[in-house]
């Protein structure tokens, strides 16, 4: 990247690249071009007087003062001090114009005044643009995805899979056969992902989903469904990390145990593969 004061063709070549990671972004495939993301966003920010500051807010990442946003967003507003969209454009960059704006708006800190301005003038705006006849499905697409935060379809797939994975382990576990219990497992997964959307976090998903569906059916153990007797056995088999468990425990509570001991050693097993840490003694420690 240049490190002399920046011109015209830094600043073009940085929106360009900006709106290349958006739709990259877009796409949910932005996890693969992390680092020519990062020398874009470097790159504006060094030059910030001279490159698009409402593409680059809208990525997320660190922003500018309070000013310097008032500032940017003067160019929004007529001489009466109302938001105005600019007459010379096209109706099509109107709309991506105040689409951006409507972006960089959502992310916005508390007293930023001008900021409540902003979306409000570009949800009018936009809403007026939909009705229209006109307006190609590009952009009506755009702007329902910006306005409802909605997951893209790329994304939607992945946490499909997903959730059929965790479907799939409910049943070769036999949990679905423990009637004690609350089965909250679907409701775990999709706290997860709301919690960790990006793709390559799958792993915690999952054992997230897992560990919290068990935690809450051994809670139902301990609270309501076993006895003193069988409490006692269960904890000793937690101590000795035993597969097997006496015969004089019910089934129900077999099965949990089970499912339980197998989640953690898979998740150990899973983090060693990965990091080269054997986690095992530490997770049967905060057991």
């Amino acid at each position: 990247m240049p490190t002399a004061k920046c011109g015209k063709s830094c600043a073009e070549n940085a929106f360009e690249r900006l709106v290349m990671g958006d739709k990259a972004q877009c796409l949910a495939i932005d996890r693969h071009f992390q680092n020519e993301k990062t020398q874009a966003l470097d790159c504006v920010y060094r030059y910030w007087n001279d490159c698009a500051k409402d593409e680059y807010r809208s990525l997320g990442t660190s922003i500018p003062s309070t000013e310097q946003i008032s500032y940017v967003l003067s160019n929004f507003k007529g001489n009466v001090g109302q938001f105005v969209c600019p007459s010379s454009l096209s109706e099509e960059e109107k709309i991506g114009s105040i689409l951006n704006l409507y972006r960089a708006s959502l992310i916005a800190f508390l007293e930023e005044n001008i900021m409540d301005e902003a979306k409000a003038f570009a949800i009018t705006y936009l809403n007026e643009a939909l009705e229209k006849t006109d307006i190609t499905s590009h952009l009506s697409r755009k702007f329902v995805y910006a306005a409802t935060g909605f997951v893209t379809r790329i994304k939607q797939s992945v946490h499909r899979q997903e959730l059929q994975s965790i479907l799939q382990w409910w049943k070769d576990s036999d949990l679905d056969k423990v009637d004690f219990a609350c089965h909250r497992h679907v409701e775990y997964f999709a706290l997860a992902c709301a919690y960790c959307i990006d793709a390559k976090y799958s792993a915690y998903r999952h054992d997230f989903a897992k560990l919290c569906a068990l935690a809450t059916i051994v809670d139902d153990i301990y609270d309501t469904y076993g006895t003193i007797e069988e409490i006692k056995l269960f904890n000793e088999a937690v101590k000795k990390w035993d597969s097997s468990l006496p015969n004089s425990l019910p089934k129900n509570i077999k099965i949990a145990y089970k499912a339980f001991y197998m989640a953690i050693n898979e998740s150990a097993q899973a983090t060693k593969k990965t990091q080269g840490r054997d986690m095992l003694p530490y997770s049967r420690e905060v057991v």
